[in-house]
């Protein structure tokens, strides 16, 4: 069966010349009907199986024998312009007319909204390669050469800038603070700011070098602030002036800024002051002056000499001992009287002393010698008793 093309003039209502007014028995699927109430034209076409609930000017059910026949609104034209099409949308044949760009509401609408394209009076393009969410849109260039200004932003992944710096306006929006790195680097590294769940302030009034990984203890924090080191001095309740500081020593006319200057000395203690650490290379030796005609003729501030002695030796000379120098002794002999049969001494009845004689001396009398003591160097154990202490020097 053709087709039909039907007219209407009004919508619904079921009287002469309404679009619900035509009889479902002789409506059959792809008909079609335009309605025009004299303030706009309607495009409709019949779905046979549809079903749809009523809801003008979308969907019309015809008032008798409908079934699940349905009209439904393709669109709609005003008088004054207006362009209505149902949500199967505004189709636009593409470059070689082989299928359709579909442009539709992707949402259901609680009142007529307005998209609103301004050219600026010259032929646009837009690309789309993806499919953007916006969250209003950009009231400026957002270009690569651009400037843009963002009162808020959020950046969830990795942002790269040049070595032009991250710039951040100072608080009267005046000039910029510059964060950039000042050097080369061989690979990516990390400058991590942990502030211990707290506001935190960081002031420089100079240029900061830092060698390894600094921790500010909260002590130290306190002799940050100060200003001066006067001020310093009493937060380490050091409050003795330079005056009170030469009175203790005779002869000293030190000022505060040379007291300050002395940043290595010795002193009589275990271990290193708040504030100081030891040299360790001035451990295990004596304190000396400078000068002099020999090992400590040198520069000051480094350490000279040796715990281990030269090789020496000690030589004696050759001495023949005087009678004068021999030990006092005596040599007695015995001599008895001879009996006419043998030499003895028997006692004072038989025979008696008659007198006492010297032995017979032998010996040279000539000099001698003890000889050298050796060729040797003393080991590098030897340590003079001593009060010992440390050198430090100021950190």
């Amino acid at each position: 069966m053709a087709l039909k093309n039907y007219s209407a003039t009004v919508l619904t209502g079921g009287g002469s010349g309404a679009l619900d007014s035509i009889d479902g028995t002789n409506l059959q699927d792809k008909d079609s009907c335009i309605v025009f109430d004299a303030a706009t034209f309607y495009f409709y076409t019949l779905d046979d199986d549809s079903g749809a609930a009523e809801s003008s000017p979308d969907v019309i059910s015809p008032d008798a024998n409908a079934g699940n026949k349905r009209w439904l609104l393709m669109a709609s034209l005003g008088i004054g312009g207006v362009i209505t099409l149902a949500n199967t949308g505004l189709h636009l044949l593409d470059s070689d007319a082989t299928h359709d760009l579909i442009i539709k509401p992707g949402s259901n609408l609680t009142a007529d909204k307005t998209l609103t394209i301004t050219t600026g009076d010259s032929d646009r393009t837009i690309t789309l390669s993806g499919n953007p969410t916006l969250a209003d849109w950009f009231d400026q260039a957002v270009k690569a050469a651009s400037s843009p200004t963002f009162a808020n932003a959020t950046i969830t992944t990795a942002i790269t800038l040049a070595n032009t710096g991250l710039h951040l306006l100072d608080s009267n929006a005046s000039h910029d603070l510059i964060i950039k790195p000042g050097s080369d680097l061989t690979a990516d590294r990390t400058l991590t700011l942990t502030t211990g769940n707290a506001d935190r302030t960081v002031t420089l009034g100079g240029n900061l070098t830092v060698a390894g990984t600094t921790t500010i203890s909260a002590f130290g924090a306190t002799l940050t602030d100060d200003a001066n080191a006067a001020t310093a001095l009493g937060t380490l309740g050091l409050t003795a002036t330079a005056v009170e500081i030469n009175s203790g020593v005779d002869g000293l006319t030190a000022t505060a800024s040379q007291l300050n200057s002395i940043n290595k000395i010795w002193t009589y203690q275990n271990t290193a002051p708040s504030g100081w650490s030891i040299v360790a290379s001035t451990s295990d030796a004596l304190i000396a002056c400078k000068g002099g005609a020999n090992a400590y003729n040198t520069t000051g501030g480094q350490q000279i000499g040796t715990w281990t002695q030269p090789n020496h030796l000690h030589t004696t000379g050759s001495h023949a001992l005087s009678v004068a120098e021999l030990a006092p002794h005596t040599h007695t002999l015995a001599v008895y009287a001879w009996d006419g049969s043998q030499h003895t001494a028997r006692g004072s009845s038989d025979s008696a002393l008659q007198a006492s004689q010297a032995t017979s001396s032998t010996g040279s009398g000539t000099a001698h010698s003890h000889g050298n003591t050796g060729n040797g160097a003393t080991a590098a154990t030897y340590r003079p008793l001593a009060n010992l202490g440390i050198v430090i020097e100021k950190t």
